[in-house]
């Protein structure tokens, strides 16, 4: 299937809506020096916690939850310890997919043992990802291919709204893809399992929309997300 073009009339519903909405603040692309471990590892928990629906994650920061399966508390507990105590958080705060045998649990187990193996922990592995050289979507790729549950949207979520490291990426969210659609591009359910669609949609939204704006993909990504029910509502009026 050919690639779309964005029309005249499309990119006029972006710019209404980069006109109507606020564009929030993106990290700076230095504030991964200030962040701890746990920063970090709260990062990742809360990437894989909202696959399927991100309303759990605002419950990782409050601070009982977050003393909980924060990084100095599951470093210290035995590893079958551990596992137990992220599938309970994560029942608790209503992660989804998360039942008696829970994938996501497994996967964050995973990452807890990568992290704690890394040279110089969480904050060692997030040096490594901002002083890599390359493009945006080499830093996209390692984070990656090294934590576990963690793909093409995970990752570029970590890297822009997370940390500031890339500006030129976009998650295609389930409420990004809707806005998008709503404005007549499809992008298809498929480019969550297909890397190289995923960079070829990205790229033309990049090329195509954020260029002629004068914003960063980073950007437009925020203002779709946020502002999702408020700009399907606007463009069907």
């Amino acid at each position: 299937m050919p690639m779309p073009r964005i029309t005249a009339s499309q990119l006029r519903s972006f710019r209404l809506i980069k006109e109507k909405f606020p564009i929030q603040n993106i990290p700076s692309q230095e504030a991964w020096r200030d962040a701890s471990d746990d920063d970090v590892w709260i990062r990742v928990v809360s990437q894989v916690v909202v696959i399927g629906n991100a309303s759990p994650a605002a419950k990782l920061w409050t601070p009982p939850i977050r003393k909980r399966i924060g990084w100095k508390n599951m470093t210290k507990l035995p590893e079958a310890e551990a596992r137990k105590e992220i599938w309970s958080v994560l029942r608790e705060i209503g992660t989804r997919w998360c039942g008696q045998k829970c994938p996501k649990a497994d996967g964050l187990m995973r990452n807890l043992k990568f992290l704690r193996d890394y040279p110089g922990g969480p904050k060692g592995f997030l040096k490594d990802v901002a002083t890599l050289d390359g493009s945006s979507l080499k830093k996209v790729n390692f984070v990656g291919e090294h934590l576990s549950y963690i793909k093409d949207k995970g990752a570029r979520d970590f890297l822009t709204t997370g940390f500031g490291l890339v500006r030129d990426c976009i998650a295609f969210d389930t409420r990004i893809r809707g806005v998008i659609r709503e404005i007549g591009v499809q992008i298809p359910e498929s480019v969550k399992a297909d890397s190289a669609q995923y960079e070829n949609y990205e790229r033309l939204l990049i090329n195509e929309v954020c260029r002629p704006l004068h914003i960063t993909g980073a950007q437009l990504d925020q203002l779709l997300f946020n502002n999702s029910k408020e700009i399907i509502n606007m463009l069907k009026r």
